[in-house]
């Protein structure tokens, strides 16, 4: 995910003539497994039927953590319902560690099974890292996947335009 976070950490400005290759390697090997995987983006917003309102909230200022767990509405990306027995086998978060944002925990059926903790780089003043990887996490039918970001508000304003996302590909349980 490209950002241009705001002052003191970048100019906020919109990105001109920037460009991105990727370049996949993909193994020719008939001995691999093929199984087919879904992507799915969980992501926190303040108006989560809103596209205009983008995928993103408010963090007000407070002299303790705050946590986002999104609106609760039924069209709320910030939960997925499993339609069939699944495992992640691929997962990670986005948070906006330049604004204060600690961590995206990701919770099945309301229970915590990982805490995604925002680093800041050793190698680069301006980047955060938060973890990603392969996990071996299954779910049921019915269960429900859900995420909350949580943010340092002891900033000097109301945080605007702060992130939790959780990308993952589930695969189909045999």
């Amino acid at each position: 995910m490209f950002h241009n976070p705001g002052a003191p950490i970048g100019s906020g400005e919109t990105y001109t003539d920037v460009s991105l290759q990727l370049r996949l390697h993909i193994a020719d090997d008939e001995h691999l497994p093929q199984t087919a995987v879904t992507y799915h983006l969980l992501r926190l917003s303040d108006a989560p039927c809103s596209i205009a309102q983008g995928h993103s909230f408010q963090v007000p200022l407070s002299p303790q953590q705050f946590v986002f767990s999104g609106t609760h509405q039924e069209q709320d990306a910030s939960n997925l319902l499993i339609r069939e027995p699944s495992k992640v086998v691929y997962w990670g978060a986005h948070t906006h560690g330049w604004e204060g944002g600690i961590a995206v925990s990701a919770k099945k059926n309301g229970e915590t099974v990982e805490v995604f903790t925002t680093q800041h780089s050793a190698e680069d003043l301006y980047r955060y890292d938060t973890p990603h990887g392969n996990r071996d996490i299954m779910f049921d039918t019915g269960d429900v996947l859900s995420i909350e970001a949580i943010y340092d508000a002891s900033t000097t304003s109301t945080i605007r335009g702060a992130m939790g996302h959780l990308g993952l590909f589930l695969a189909p349980r045999e």
